[in-house]
């Protein structure tokens, strides 16, 4: 289930590349994602890929 950073950056997303130019909607994806796979979590689910084991998120509450 997404959390609400996931959720945040997915409407943002939406918003952001609502425009006619396509170059500036693939401008404003790239900076979205950037944002994205900078977060604590995309960053310990690349980790636990590398070393392949199970992922840790901080973001998880039980």
């Amino acid at each position: 289930m997404p959390n609400q950073v996931e959720r945040k950056l997915a409407k943002r997303l939406l918003r952001m590349t609502a425009t006619p130019a396509p170059a500036e909607a693939m401008r404003r994806e790239a900076l979205t994602i950037r944002a994205a796979v900078s977060t604590p979590d995309a960053k310990e689910g690349i980790e636990a890929f590398l070393d392949k084991r199970g992922p840790a998120f901080p973001s998880a509450t039980d």
